[in-house]
């Protein structure tokens, strides 16, 4: 192919090195394995065109020069550095596999042939004695590239963001593949032969730019191609492009994308949440937050490019596109510490900043984990993120937030099965006027309860948890969070000795007990208590329905055997599975009951529900909350957080 380079011509006399605005390295197994596929496949003298690479000089020669040497390696070896503006994925690829050739070349005795992928493809030295890498990585990952994925040994320090950990699966994933085949004849020459086909017989058209303004029309259409950035990565690469078409020093702005990144994606990845859709998540949060309330203004990173930090919008006014880029970046940085602990409570120091004591610090935590087993958070990540950082030190006001927000979720959204998105509106502007300051800590409290009791009025409310009301519990899709908070009350200061993560992993048919059993294999000791009307009317009811840690163990046994007693064992002399063994408190509260019927039933029930009138309680507001027409516009915009949020209780027929 005319113009066409192997990696071997490619890499002689350059210095390839990814510019921070490129995504870190995204390549996972599905494009491993199709890459040594297609060497696998590759016969002897053949070719395989894997793409075009598009460079750009680093440093461009004057009009009419020819280029000059930007480094030079003890051999006396000239190099000149290049942008890879596109093409990054595939040149990083090649160097993990080469780099990985060359360590089992060193090992099986190749010493010459190993050293020569090391200086041609890995580093070499340059005249001063310092290591001269052939590929160089963006910022925020090129010291774990160098330092662990390079070195002989990894060393000791963990991914601290996706692309690094990417990076060591891809380290990993090619020193297994080359391990498979080392056991079968004639891997040496194999061996060889995949190095030679690596530098020989891969080839790219490589295209190089006239100008930065053509790099950016590149950058622009490589975002929309390839496996998809995230709307965070893009976020970045947006900025750092802005940043080198400043019409000033702009080497600020680059430090603090850089920095705001590398922090953002160390939060997200410590706290759990390095998944795309939580990436997303918190720009939303943000951008719903710090930006526009509307949620209809929110179009990815295009809102970004096209409404606050558009190159066209900011002609001849770059001092503010600078603060406003750096604002931007400086937001978001916050905003993901307080996503993070607030979507994984149990972080180590979380919430910190607000706590003068470690009890105080604890106490927020466990409010942020109630907030979380509600499982309808979306509508109120934005207020809570603008809480955090419009009152950083202030924990008891982001408690009672946090306290107000989940009465919300679940009254409005478990309670009643209204649509996730009823209030959204009214929280998203909520957010907006906190982080802009517009509004105080008291008036923000009044008006989340009245937003309470405007979408749950007291009425309804009262109605649905009214012991009055027939209904069948079991098929709720709130239960099982409704249960555990009934267990917490029930632990009070000892606190739940089940966690809520393996009742919530687990289904409902294997963590929620029927006393009465769906299908009693003693029909005898159950229809002398219950009528058939009673068994149809009772056995769905909450007042027959406990958490447990697996009803398999209890069956359909008759009450008494279901209930045990306390220290009783089986016949191998191991602690009987009953309800006074049970780990859960709500189970050895029934052992009390010497026989369980309709009385005890419907007994139950009543003391539950009056827990819960007062558990999701809220104070009336001093004014009704106003919706508009507006608001009820947006919240009709499909944007529910669960689609089981609606899930409502459902009654008997």
């Amino acid at each position: 192919m005319e113009n066409a380079l192997t990696i071997e011509r490619l890499f002689s006399g350059r210095l390839l090195r990814i510019p921070d605005y490129q995504r870190g390295y995204a390549w996972e197994r599905k494009q491993w394995n199709d890459f040594m596929e297609d060497l696998d496949l590759l016969g002897v003298g053949k070719h395989h065109f894997t793409g075009t690479v598009v460079l750009d000089r680093i440093t461009k020669p004057a009009t009419g020069q020819s280029p000059q040497a930007d480094a030079w390696d003890l051999d006396g070896t000239s190099y000149e550095q290049f942008h890879v503006v596109d093409g990054q994925q595939r040149l990083t690829t090649v160097v993990l596999l080469l780099d990985a050739v060359r360590r089992e070349l060193e090992r099986h005795g190749h010493r010459h042939l190993a050293d020569g992928v090391r200086k041609g493809y890995i580093e070499t030295t340059d005249v001063a004695g310092q290591r001269l890498m052939k590929l160089k990585l963006n910022s925020d990952t090129n010291a774990f590239w160098e330092d662990t994925i390079l070195a002989e040994r990894p060393g000791p320090q963990a991914p601290s963001n996706a692309s690094q950990q990417r990076l060591l699966d891809a380290r990993r994933y090619f020193g297994q593949y080359l391990e498979s085949r080392s056991t079968g004849d004639g891997y040496d020459e194999w061996l060889t032969s995949l190095r030679s086909k690596v530098i020989g017989n891969l080839v790219l058209v490589p295209y190089e730019v006239s100008s930065s303004a053509e790099v950016g029309v590149i950058f622009e259409v490589m975002n929309d191609r390839g496996k998809p950035l995230t709307e965070l990565e893009k976020a970045k690469n947006y900025l750092l492009y802005v940043s080198t078409k400043l019409d000033l020093p702009s080497i600020a702005l680059e430090q603090r994308v850089n920095l705001s990144w590398t922090q953002i994606f160390q939060r997200l990845m410590a706290a759990g949440l390095s998944d795309p859709s939580n990436e997303d998540q918190l720009m939303r949060s943000h951008w719903l937050m710090a930006i526009d309330p509307d949620k209809r203004s929110w179009r990815g990173v295009g809102s970004l490019k096209r409404d606050v930090l558009s190159l066209r919008s900011f002609k001849g006014r770059h001092k503010e596109l600078l603060r406003a880029a750096d604002h931007y970046a400086f937001t978001l940085d916050r905003a993901a510490l307080a996503y993070a602990e607030l979507m994984n409570p149990q972080l180590p120091a979380a919430f910190e900043a607000l706590a003068t004591t470690e009890a105080e610090r604890l106490a927020i935590v466990d409010a942020a984990r109630r907030f979380a087993r509600v499982r309808a958070t979306a509508t109120f990540l934005p207020l809570l993120i603008a809480t955090r950082l419009a009152h950083p030190t202030d924990g008891r006001h982001y408690m009672a937030v946090l306290d107000l927000c989940e009465r919300f979720a679940f009254r409005v959204y478990r309670l009643l099965g209204k649509y996730a998105n009823s209030g959204q509106s009214r929280f998203y502007r909520l957010a907006n006027e906190v982080f802009l300051g517009a509004k105080t800590p008291a008036l923000v409290l009044e008006e989340i309860r009245s937003l309470v009791t405007y979408y749950s009025p007291a009425a309804e409310y009262d109605a649905s948890l009214s012991d009055g009301r027939t209904r069948a519990w079991y098929p709720w899709f709130g239960l099982k969070y409704f249960l555990y908070e009934w267990e917490v009350q029930l632990a009070g200061k000892r606190g739940p000795q089940l966690t809520w993560e393996r009742i919530e992993q687990r289904d409902a048919s294997r963590s929620i007990e029927h006393v009465l059993p769906q299908t009693p294999e003693d029909p005898s000791y159950w229809t002398r208590r219950f009528s058939v009307a009673a068994r149809v009317r009772l056995t769905h009811d909450l007042g027959n329905l406990v958490l447990t840690e697996d009803n398999q163990s209890y069956g359909r046994k008759p009450f008494p055997n279901k209930r045990g007693s306390p220290g009783q064992l089986d016949e191998a002399g191991n602690l009987l599975p009953c309800y006074a063994n049970s780990v859960l408190y709500q189970e050895r509260d029934l052992v009390p009951n010497k026989d369980w019927t309709p009385k005890e039933i419907e007994e139950r029930r009543r003391r539950i529900l009056a827990w819960a009138r007062r558990r999701w309680h809220v104070d009336a507001p001093l004014a009704d909350a106003v919706i508009t027409a507006e608001d009820d516009e947006q919240d009709e915009i499909g944007d529910a957080d669960d689609p089981l949020a609606s899930a409502a209780l459902p009654l008997y027929a």
